[in-house]
């Protein structure tokens, strides 16, 4: 587990030599070259992209629908954690 951004190196090493695939970016859901955008964390005022889901291998990633952005508040994990979910459902 690491707390970095999809736009930081140790992301990038993970999918680009390992070739690991982000569950977020493989979806659609995010643009790992972009700083800015989806929040997993937030602190004070501070929000940021900490938290990733990979897959790798014959691994099939179907869907995201119940990862949402840190600040919203129609999630159900909303106020529980400093971090919101990343919730993946898997295929074979």
């Amino acid at each position: 587990m690491f707390n970095s951004s999809p736009a930081s190196p140790v992301y990038r090493y993970l999918t680009e030599q390992e070739r690991l695939r982000g569950a977020q970016a493989a979806l659609g859901q995010i643009d790992p070259t972009r700083r800015d955008g989806w929040a997993t964390a937030g602190f004070l005022r501070l929000r940021m992209h900490l938290d990733h889901v990979f897959a790798a291998g014959g691994i099939e990633l179907e869907s995201l629908d119940d990862t949402l952005p840190f600040d919203d508040v129609t999630s159900r994990f909303h106020g529980l954690s400093y971090h919101a979910p990343t919730v993946v459902t898997l295929g074979a």
